[in-house]
């Protein structure tokens, strides 16, 4: 029947009437793209979405264009297959060679579309009312244990990485680190201070963390470690610090004093 045929069509820019994206599909879907965008939702190919923004943004207009129309499902694919090899993929906005449908379900990105997804997206961050709304929508929500253990192998892996672990220390360390610069405030120490000792008042937990802390480190480590930090001193300022901190200590008076006359550089 006649309305279930499929068109393979072009997206145009008018800015220089170059093609920026082959499609495939029936009715009014190669409108979509554009309407999702004007009506505020995303799509889910953000190349697209990106270069979509900038047309709007610039004042010009797409160009639509169906290459060929009512054709069968399997001769609409082929075509926009044909088309995409034609301009080449670096120069579109598609992120496959074309030929799988609009549903990513079941299937995994090759390398280079991995490559195309990851360069679109460096440098950007996200906006506060991004932010906000991504808060919102996680509210009360929680990972199953699958999906815990998943996230937990996946970092383990990562940081195995000695290289990855070197970029990751050099992006996060001064200036680039948001928390460069800023403070708790006493407000905020209190709240993370009642939120460990509710915590520890957990027995489970408490148990827990010491069989965790057992298997981390073993005895001669923890030998190894308390000789380096005997010999270890610390400079002037932070013997005063201490010093001041422990005033208010209840603390024995040998502990104190033993505290206080630490050596300093």
């Amino acid at each position: 029947m006649k309305k279930d045929l499929h068109y393979t069509y072009e997206l145009i820019n008018s800015k220089d009437n170059k093609v920026f994206y082959v499609g495939k599909g029936k009715h009014k879907r190669m409108y979509v793209h554009y309407t999702n965008i004007k009506n505020g939702k995303h799509l889910q190919n953000k190349h697209l979405e990106n270069k979509i923004k900038k047309i709007i943004r610039e004042n010009h207009k797409i160009i639509y264009n169906k290459v060929i129309q009512d054709v069968s499902k399997e001769v609409a694919f082929a075509k926009e297959k044909e088309l995409i090899k034609l301009y080449g993929l670096n120069n579109l906005c598609n992120l496959t060679a074309g030929g799988e449908g609009g549903s990513y379900f079941g299937r995994q990105h090759s390398e280079e579309t991995k490559k195309k997804i990851g360069n679109s997206n460096k440098g950007k961050k996200k906006s506060l009312e991004a932010i906000e709304k991504n808060r919102i929508a996680h509210l009360g929500k929680q990972d199953s244990k699958k999906t815990k253990i998943k996230k937990s192998n996946s970092q383990k892996k990562r940081y195995e990485n000695l290289e990855e672990r070197k970029k990751v220390s050099i992006r996060m360390s001064g200036k680039n680190n948001p928390f460069f610069g800023k403070k708790l405030t006493h407000k905020h120490k209190e709240k993370i201070s009642k939120s460990i000792k509710k915590l520890y008042t957990n027995q489970e937990y408490r148990k827990m963390i010491s069989e965790k802390t057992k298997q981390g480190m073993n005895k001669l480590e923890i030998r190894e470690k308390c000789a380096y930090w005997k010999n270890k001193k610390q400079p002037k300022e932070m013997v005063i610090k201490r010093s001041l901190a422990l005033k208010n200590k209840p603390w024995s008076e040998k502990r104190r004093n033993a505290e206080i006359e630490r050596k300093y550089i």
